[in-house]
Order: structure tokens, then sequence, then C-alpha cells
């Protein structure tokens, strides 16, 4: 078995993401609640801690559905600290009927309040980026072993999510490179093959003056390739359409499970 890894969220770029990234994670939260017929529902992400150079990572709730504000939203703990910590670093699911007679009573904030709860790893490959939990079934005394299939299967609709994310920032900043790189070799003829010229390579400070390098490296290599305007905007919008319509798949699939 791969040893697994635990990646942080960029926090500082989610609300420069197309699509709203929160507002995703909100309605899955809410979608799993009412799936599992639960009054709560925390999407929890993995944030870089205080201490970087431990390489120290914490736990942040992102999204959550029920009786709790984003003001109330508790300060990041370590991934040692509770259950959502535990399924991190486990990267295995965890279903407590009653955590009062269990080992993880512990680590109950409202023991007796919310004895059931549902927690599922969100994993992309090896990598975990968080945690989905649910507690206060509505409807019966505790959860069971069908609540958790459900939830692993919101689990991956979450981990869809953000891997969207993580994917639109990888393929914006690997074309913004591209770009920049295109054009310092046009103005000084460098060799942009040697590895080490990448790292040499420096990106303008001025954003207008960025965008236009990479707005017109676009335009030209697609027109090259003989391209007209309109086919240059539709190639632009289809990966993310696929990767959108990827994502809606599932979310009807989950819709459809009674």
């Amino acid at each position: 078995m791969k040893d697994l890894a635990i990646e942080p969220t960029d926090f500082s770029r989610i609300s420069e993401t197309e699509g709203d990234l929160e507002s995703t994670l909100r309605e899955i939260a809410t979608d799993t609640a009412r799936k599992l017929q639960a009054r709560r529902c925390s999407i929890l992400l993995v944030c870089e801690g205080e201490n970087k150079e431990k390489n120290a990572k914490n736990l942040q709730i992102f999204a959550h559905y029920g009786d709790l504000s984003r003001s109330d939203y508790p300060i990041p703990l370590p991934l040692d600290r509770g259950l959502a910590g535990t399924v991190v670093l486990t990267g295995k699911p965890l279903l407590i009927r009653d955590i009062r007679r269990s080992p993880f009573r512990a680590m109950a904030r409202y023991p007796n309040w919310n004895p059931s709860c549902l927690l599922a790893p969100i994993r992309v490959g090896d990598r975990i980026l968080g945690s989905i939990a649910v507690s206060l079934p509505s409807e019966k005394l505790c959860f069971d072993e069908l609540d958790l299939e459900i939830l692993e299967l919101f689990a991956k609709q979450t981990a869809q999510s953000l891997q969207i994310f993580h994917l639109r920032g990888m393929v914006k900043s690997r074309f913004v490179a591209m770009a920049v790189r295109g054009e310092i070799e046009a103005n000084r003829s460098i060799d942009i093959h040697r590895e080490t010229d990448l790292f040499e390579i420096a990106v303008p400070p001025h954003p207008q003056k960025l965008a236009k390098i990479v707005a017109k490296a676009f335009f030209t290599e697609l027109t090259k390739a003989g391209f007209s305007a309109r086919q240059v905007i539709e190639i632009a919008t289809e990966v993310l359409n696929l990767l959108q319509k990827t994502l809606d798949r599932h979310k009807n699939r989950l819709g459809g499970r009674e």
C-alpha cells in the first residue's frame, strides 16, 4: 500500500477560481445532509499550520450545513486532534453509532448531545485533501453502513470539485509560464529548453503586461494552427466544460439514489 500524502489547499487562490468553489462545496454539504437526513454536515480541508518549518498541517472547516454560522467556525486545529483529523491521517472512514461507547469519546466536543456521526476522507489518488463529516441524524438514532457508503460518494464529489480547482490553477500557471518564456525567447533569443533557464526567467511584475503576453501567445499559437477566432473561444472553454460535466454526472448520480 502506498503512503498517503496529506496535501494542503491554497486558500488564497480559492476566491480567484472560476465557478466559486466555496459555493459549490456549500451546496455539496447541503445535499449531503439532506440525503442522509442529518442536521449537520461539514467539509474540512487541510491547510498549512503556523510552523511551516516543521511541515505542520491543520484542518479547517471550509463549508458547512446546519446551525453554525461562518463567524462561528472554530480556528484551525492540528491533525492529531479530533475525529476529522484522525480520518485524514489514516485515510479511512469512520462510522460511529454512539461515541459515548466508542474509543473516540475523548475527542468528542458534545458526546451526549451528538452521539452518532460519520466521517470520510476527501482523496484524489494517494493524496488526502480533507474530510467530510455528518452528525445528528434526524430520523433515526444512529447512522449505518449504507449511510457511510453514501457519504463516501459525496466525498468523491467533493474531491472532484477540489481537483477541478487545482487543475484550473495548474493550467493557468503553466500556460502563463509558457507564454512568458515565449515572449522572452523572442526578445532575448535564449534557449528555453535548458532546465537552468526555467529558473532564470523572471515573470513581468505588471499584471496588465502579463495578461497581454498570455493573450497574445494563446491567440497566436491557435491561429497558427488554423483555428478561427470563434474556435479559439470554444477551445478555451471546452476542457473546463468537460470537467464540469463530469462533476454534474456524479451529482445526478447522487441525486437519484434514494
